[in-house]
């Protein structure tokens, strides 16, 4: 279940150690099992449009719990175009067994240092049109569309440390680096024949 790529570090002070830890591989679980439960509600707006809001919360056995709350609305014009809109807030806390820097080399059964178990939250902007070019359809298509898709998110951690370029030797101890985060941009483009 784990990343055979992503490793786990941990506190090591021998002399000549530039970068003040040492790394060694992920120890999973050997189980992992989730629950999770949504709620939607949808409201009818004159000239045809509605608006969305829905929560999602989630639960494990390695100890994470998160919660997902979106906000939509959505407009069609004319029988051709139908433009959406959309907010979402995602936050998480960190599984059990998840550290950034561990005191020691196998210092407990289960180890993990991967971003996707740290505790963290992310924002997305979503704007979304899709033009349907066969309205009435074509022979066995009962309806063509073309849909762009542009997202901004911004995802924060808490407890995950950007290691890239730091270390004892850039002034920053094992442990104190900076928080990572980054935005991302994601364009998507896709073309659907319904039948």
């Amino acid at each position: 279940m784990s990343n055979p790529y992503r490793i786990v570090r941990f506190v090591d002070n021998t002399p000549g150690n530039a970068v003040g830890y040492g790394q060694a591989q992920q120890t999973y679980p050997n189980t992992h099992t989730s629950t999770a439960v949504e709620g939607r509600v949808k409201y009818y707006l004159p000239y045809r449009a509605a608006a969305s809001a829905s929560y999602r919360y989630f639960d494990d056995t390695w100890g994470i719990r998160a919660h997902t709350a979106e906000l939509g609305y959505t407009q069609p014009i004319s029988n051709l175009w139908l433009l959406e809109g959309r907010l979402r807030y995602y936050t998480q806390n960190h599984a059990t067994f998840y550290g950034d820097l561990f005191p020691s080399a196998n210092s407990q059964n289960f180890e993990a240092r991967d971003q996707n178990l740290a505790a963290s939250s992310n924002y997305t902007i979503g704007l979304k049109a899709t033009y349907a070019f066969l309205p009435d359809g074509w022979k066995i298509f009962k309806r063509g569309t073309v849909t762009g898709d542009v997202s901004r998110i911004r995802f924060k951690y808490n407890d995950f440390r950007d290691i890239r370029d730091y270390g004892i030797d850039n002034g920053y101890n094992p442990g104190a680096e900076p928080l990572y985060k980054f935005d991302a941009t994601i364009y998507q483009i896709y073309l659907s024949m319904f039948f």
